[in-house]
């Protein structure tokens, strides 16, 4: 089952944009239900947007915005570290299995393994180009005790090696969820 309703659409061989002003989705074989979706949606050569998201899941609450900016497609392939980023998450929430609903092949990597049922507390700020990524705001929560509030700096992304300046404010774990996200 599924449920679209959408203003302002433009669809086009160079773009697709429009206003989802409600949908909902309900896909048998993995089970995931979407309650609730609204946004303005841009797809196009030099950008994809998502803004005035809400995404609601049974355990699943997604808030604000992700917009990626790029010089074309194929630069976007050829150059990752050249992508643009501007997410902002705010006070959201995400359910491991709602990810694992759209990537399976987590299913087998840490943290996902064997945490189906945990959630994830995001609010985070996140600005930059790829390979040059800004974080004045980091702040994630889950499995039972683990915390982090962080801000800093990410250079050197997607090599292998990239240079973190992070300034962490606050960390708190326990054992027990480090024997589940190891």
């Amino acid at each position: 089952d599924a449920d679209l309703n959408a203003t302002n659409v433009s669809l086009s061989p160079a773009a697709i944009e429009g206003s989802i002003e409600d949908a909902s989705l309900r896909e048998q074989k993995s089970g995931f239900v979407l309650n609730q979706l609204t946004a303005d949606v841009v797809y196009d050569d030099h950008q994809i947007a998502v803004e005035n998201l809400y995404l609601l899941t049974d355990k699943t609450s997604l808030k604000r915005r992700v917009v990626l900016t790029y010089e074309s497609l194929t630069a976007m392939v050829q150059r990752p570290g050249d992508i643009h980023l501007d997410a902002d998450i705010e006070e959201s929430v995400v359910a491991v299995r709602d990810i694992l609903a759209f990537a399976p092949m987590l299913r087998q990597v840490p943290p996902f393994k064997g945490n189906e049922n945990e959630v994830f507390n995001i609010d985070a700020i996140v600005r930059g180009y790829i390979k040059d990524l800004r974080i004045p705001t980091f702040n994630v929560s889950g499995f039972r005790n683990t915390s982090i509030a962080a801000s800093g700096r990410i250079t050197g992304l997607p090599s292998a090696y990239p240079y973190y300046d992070l300034v962490i404010n606050r960390f708190s774990t326990t054992k027990a969820d480090l024997t589940h996200l190891l």
